[in-house]
């Protein structure tokens, strides 16, 4: 029995050294057992938009990330942190990146706005306010400069278990009028 016993501690060790070392490969885990989030692979982007996005963000990490058609033009909606501040971006196909949005706190949004924003909110409540600066459009198939940047605020809207936005430009107009789901 002792050589049995030899043996079995010895097939007893090489599984827990073998169990360790899948452990250890498989890298942080959560809870659950899942990955960790810093390990899990950020959204592909095509060559010249991930190019553009590099250059204009080297300190950007992708988090998600869409395309549609825009006016015939191909769009990636990029959204991105940069140190701690959570940002998204539109960049065409051909790599131009046409905006740029930020969250903002409702003291940093310009009185003209904010008024607009309320009077469009009808009494729901206002949540997030994104501030996007744009510099192209897509427009007949093709991503135009604008002759000078132009600034958009959208807010998001609740009112019961309803949700929607609205999005006013910087001389307070409404740019899209309140939507809901």
């Amino acid at each position: 029995m002792t050589g049995l016993k030899a043996v079995a501690a010895v097939l007893v060790g090489f599984g827990i050294f073998v169990s360790m070392t899948d452990v250890a490969a498989a890298g942080p885990r959560d809870r659950r057992g899942k990955p960790a989030a810093a390990e899990e692979q950020a959204p592909s982007l095509p060559p010249a938009v991930s190019q553009a996005f590099q250059a204009r963000f080297p300190q950007g990490k992708v988090t998600d990330s869409e395309s549609e058609a825009t006016d015939g033009v191909t769009v990636y909606s990029v959204e991105f942190t940069e140190g701690s501040a959570e940002k998204t971006a539109t960049i065409s196909a051909s790599g131009i990146v046409m905006d740029v949005g930020q969250p903002i706190s409702s003291s940093s949004v310009p009185a003209v706005v904010m008024n607009a924003i309320k009077k469009a909110a009808a009494g729901a409540k206002i949540g997030e306010i994104m501030r996007t600066e744009i510099t192209h459009e897509a427009e007949n198939g093709a991503v135009t400069k604008l002759p000078t940047p132009d600034t958009e605020y959208t807010a998001e809207l609740t009112s019961g278990k309803k949700s929607g936005e609205v999005t006013v430009g910087s001389d307070g107009t409404v740019v899209d009028p309140a939507s809901w789901d």
